[in-house]
């Protein structure tokens, strides 16, 4: 679970001061990159303008719906957490001269498509810091969320006019507030302080694990349950099958029958009453699972034979 929680997950850390070292040396923190935040430039024609309102800190955009036969990319495919995230080259697998940039769109196959049979050489234009900054679209590359890439050179030239900005990838998501706890305190020892740490939930496998992890806890309720009723059923029946038993050895010694023989007897009606409360047990786990069926959202699948 924690695995697939890291492919879609991350978390957002901003600080009005430069705290890189302090989560490096967090032992939770798998990686970390700092990054910087483009507007989308309202002139540029490479990509439309959808219906949607950007709130920065000093004003809010309001960009009107254009015609919905329009085929280019949206801005949206690449807005996260109101703005578009952009990073340095360094950590990539790739490199880009100061003029270019790579863009990423979180897996989505057709702007995959486009960018690289129709966009690749495009230029594209930004919002940064009151300027406007052109480059050419170079190429397409994976991530888990909607991002783009520059040189590292440009993004050193930048970043000095942005407030530092952290996307971090934890290794224990399973136990996301402690670790959150963990990395405030460990960089408010470095005397940095926090503005503060988003966690961003993105992809379907995200959806995926959330589900499935609220499923699992009605699985443990449920068991926990059957169990219980297992239990008190056997103990119950238990004492009045030995109750009975002492009086049917008797009657059968009575009736010829000996040690060895009452035994199987008695082996028998234990049996008997073990598939007996685990039958009962069952049928209270099925009608449970039903009603939790019926009642909520969740599908707990009570045949399965795959």
């Amino acid at each position: 679970m924690n695995s697939i929680y890291q492919k879609s997950s991350f978390l957002i850390l901003t600080s009005s001061e430069d705290c890189y070292d302090e989560i490096e040396k967090n032992k939770n923190v798998e990686k970390v990159d700092r990054f910087i935040m483009f507007e989308p430039y309202d002139k540029c024609i490479t990509f439309k303008h959808q219906s949607y309102s950007v709130a920065t800190n000093n004003y809010t955009i309001d960009y009107n719906v254009e015609s919905q036969q329009d085929d280019r990319i949206a801005w949206e495919d690449f807005m996260a957490l109101g703005g578009i995230m952009i990073f340095s080259d360094k950590n990539k697998n790739f490199k880009l001269n100061n003029n270019e940039i790579a863009l990423s769109s979180s897996g989505i196959e057709y702007v995959k498509q486009e960018i690289k049979n129709n966009l690749i050489g495009q230029d594209l234009s930004f919002s940064y810091n009151n300027e406007i900054h052109t480059f050419t679209i170079k190429d397409y590359y994976n991530s888990v969320n909607s991002e783009m890439t520059i040189s590292e050179e440009k993004f050193n030239e930048l970043k000095n006019f942005s407030e530092y900005s952290y996307k971090l990838y934890i290794k224990d998501y399973l136990n996301l507030g402690d670790s959150i706890a963990e990395l405030e305190k460990s960089i408010n020892n470095g005397n940095v302080e926090v503005d503060g740490i988003q966690n961003a939930y993105l992809g379907e496998e995200a959806d995926k694990y959330y589900q499935s992890k609220d499923l699992l806890y009605l699985y443990e309720v449920i068991c926990f349950f059957t169990i219980i009723t297992f239990i008190i059923i056997f103990i119950i029946v238990s004492r009045n099958v030995l109750k009975d038993e002492k009086k049917s050895i008797k009657i059968e010694r009575m009736l010829g029958y000996n040690k060895s023989q009452s035994r199987k007897f008695g082996l028998l009606n234990i049996l008997v009453l073990n598939f007996s409360a685990l039958f009962i047990s069952i049928i209270f786990f099925i009608i449970i699972s039903v009603g939790i069926n019926i009642f909520t959202d969740y599908t707990i699948p009570i045949f399965s034979f795959k």
